[in-house]
């Protein structure tokens, strides 16, 4: 079986950031590229799994598309199975109030959903862990979230099973098919890796 590389990893993402800070947007776009290559790996790998940690080339569960999430859009609050996001590229952002890095993200992640709507989805996931609630999000200084059609699920434990982490924000890629394509930080997300990403399945995900 082929390799898959986890670009979250703590000496991958260490070197990317190195490069980064020596050389700038060069490197930024070689980790770019990387994510592509990873993409396309994926594309040979990968099986469903239980409920547990995925990698990237697995397989979300079989149950996951008919699991039942509390999300929080626009002040409101509502039960939502997952089978909304299948079919169309989900990036998935796990967040919290607390995190003001995890925020500045959002204005690119709102134009972004906008201008991909036919063939991209945002989910952002706000997990048990952080400590966060309604009134927690609701009340938050940033409007962004009350003013803008993204939809949170909150109050999770779920999607922190699925896909455990430290630090965030933590963003996973996952194919129309539900196969998980790439694990990666912030400076990842941008509409040319999304336009990348969208590509790519729809050109080949009718192969697997």
């Amino acid at each position: 079986m082929m390799k898959i590389v986890n670009i979250y990893s703590t000496s991958f993402c260490g070197y990317i950031r190195k490069l980064m800070r020596s050389s700038g947007a060069r490197f930024l776009l070689f980790g770019k590229m990387l994510l592509l290559v990873v993409m396309l790996l994926g594309i040979q790998v990968g099986k469903a799994q239980e409920v547990g940690a995925l990698r990237v080339g697995d397989y979300v569960p079989k149950d996951f598309w008919d699991r039942e999430v509390k999300i929080y859009n626009q002040g409101d609050t509502s039960i939502m199975k997952l089978s909304k996001f299948k079919g169309k590229s989900l990036l998935i952002d796990f967040w919290a109030t607390w995190c003001g890095y995890c925020i500045q993200g959002f204005p690119k992640l709102v134009e972004i959903q906008k201008k991909y709507s036919t063939h991209f989805n945002i989910l952002l996931v706000n997990s048990a862990s952080t400590k966060d609630n309604y009134s927690k999000i609701q009340h938050m200084k940033s409007d962004i979230l009350r003013k803008n059609d993204v939809t949170s699920v909150f109050e999770d434990d779920y999607f922190k099973k699925l896909f455990p982490h430290g630090p965030i924000p933590h963003y996973v890629w996952i194919s129309p098919k539900g196969r998980v394509v790439g694990i990666t930080f912030r400076e990842f997300v941008d509409e040319q890796v999304v336009q990348l990403f969208i590509n790519h399945n729809l050109k080949y995900e009718d192969l697997n």
